[in-house]
């Protein structure tokens, strides 16, 4: 409405002043030109009205409503049509007033001066805070969020927002949020800055510095987000914890806890091989004691065995003698009455 009555102003009483000044300014002029030019001491005739002159026949009040008229035509037939990008919905406010239905993309006719076009995204759209928004490329930065933990622990998260109004909810939007920028300001930024630092205090650091931990905070902060945004008609395609930030000294703390704890199952690791040596060592030696003991039992036996098989044929001595005796030994078999002579230098070789 404030931009029907400024253009109506503008053309049918800024305009048609402006250039009938203007006539008239050019019409005193060319007067006293004329007035210059006429010869000393000659009377001039009143010029009738209505006879020449700029502007004459029309005014110059005529004239200039008829350049307000004809500008206040342009201005509406050039207002009277919008266009839509692709990946946008245009909402119809008629006099404040929001219209049901949307502009798809594309070319549409529309009131002049009575109908404002609301554009709202209907692409993802992203929402990041970050230690350095000036050099992010997201559509909507701001800063970082500190929160702490459930133990006290200073945290600072840096996340994305990555959300998108669908185009059949963008009149409902319009009515109950407002614009692109009050969406942002009022739903996105506001409940995803409050639900980033509330779910921290939920998890103790330990849990926050790990990646499994992250990642169920992760979680449950879209989870929350999802139900907040749905009750304003905005979707929340997802919640992403760029980075966890601890202090300093925490830090510090963490990685030596980290080092300690290599360090005793390095111990642990080797304690237990030690004693994994140590049993094979000693399943070792009982496998060769038993080794032993079924060997002694085995020869035992072969003695017992050959002892009996001696008892049982004493001949064997005998004939085990001979096999043995030195191939240059000559001998023969003799009653068991006399007694061998062995001939020692013919068995030494002398």
């Amino acid at each position: 409405m404030g931009t029907l009555i400024t253009t109506l102003i503008f053309t049918l009483v800024v305009v048609p002043l402006g250039v009938a000044a203007i006539l008239k300014g050019a019409a005193v002029g060319e007067q006293m030109l004329r007035k210059g030019k006429g010869q000393p001491g000659t009377p001039r005739t009143p010029e009738k009205e209505g006879n020449g002159g700029i502007g004459r026949s029309w005014g110059p009040w005529a004239i200039g409503w008829a350049v307000g008229i004809a500008l206040l035509v342009i201005v509406s037939a050039i207002s009277s049509f919008t266009q839509v990008e692709a990946g946008t919905v245009g909402v119809v406010k008629r006099l404040g007033a929001v219209q049901e239905g949307v502009f798809r993309p594309g070319f549409h006719f529309k009131m002049p001066f009575l109908d404002e076009v609301v554009i709202y995204s209907t692409k993802v759209t992203s929402y990041e805070a970050s230690e350095f928004p000036e050099s992010s490329q997201a559509n909507y930065t701001d800063v970082v969020v500190d929160s702490t933990t459930s133990d006290g622990q200073t945290v600072q998260l840096t996340f994305t927002v990555l959300f998108r109004i669908p185009a059949e909810g963008a009149a409902s939007v319009a009515q109950e949020v407002g614009d692109m920028g009050a969406v942002v300001e009022n739903v996105i930024k506001a409940f995803a800055r409050s639900v980033s630092r509330e779910v921290p205090k939920g998890f103790s650091a330990e849990e926050l510095y790990t990646q499994v931990g992250q990642a169920k905070a992760q979680d449950v902060i879209q989870a929350r987000l999802e139900d907040s945004f749905s009750k304003h008609g905005v979707i929340i395609d997802q919640y992403l914890v760029r980075r966890i930030s601890f202090a300093p000294d925490y830090v510090v703390a963490v990685e030596a806890k980290q080092i300690a704890k290599q360090n005793a199952l390095t111990e642990e690791n080797n304690i237990a091989r030690q004693e994994a040596i140590k049993k094979q060592t000693i399943i070792n030696a009982e496998g060769e004691a038993e080794k032993r003991k079924i060997e002694a039992a085995g020869e035992a036996e072969a003695i017992r065995l050959k002892q009996e098989a001696l008892a049982q044929n004493p001949l064997v001595i005998q004939y085990e003698f001979v096999q043995k005796m030195a191939p240059n030994i000559e001998w023969g078999v003799l009653p068991d009455s006399i007694i061998p002579l062995i001939d020692v230098r013919g068995a030494t070789g002398q």
